[in-house]
């Protein structure tokens, strides 16, 4: 690969992180501050209780962090030294 294809990447991969804890950041806000108004809503809609929301909560907060740092971050930080090596 070409110097300019690896800043490329590098940049695409890194700013794509940025973004993605920004959305993450604020669904995280978003599910505590509206806890109240759609707890109720999701447990008589569904006939789910509240334990069970909880857990898909936590499992969807989880499932963004496990795709932010592994196919977000890891690849731009090793295209990162990639390419600080070429330089």
């Amino acid at each position: 690969m070409d110097t300019n294809t690896v800043l490329f990447l590098r940049n695409f991969f890194l700013r794509s992180f940025l973004v993605g804890i920004i959305i993450a950041i604020g669904l995280f806000v978003a599910t505590f501050a509206l806890q109240s108004i759609w707890m109720p809503l999701l447990t008589r809609g569904f006939n789910l209780e509240e334990s069970e929301v909880s857990e898909v909560v936590l499992a969807s907060l989880l499932n963004i962090r496990i795709v932010l740092l592994f196919l977000l971050l890891a690849p731009g930080l090793a295209l990162h030294w990639m390419a600080q090596g070429k330089k």
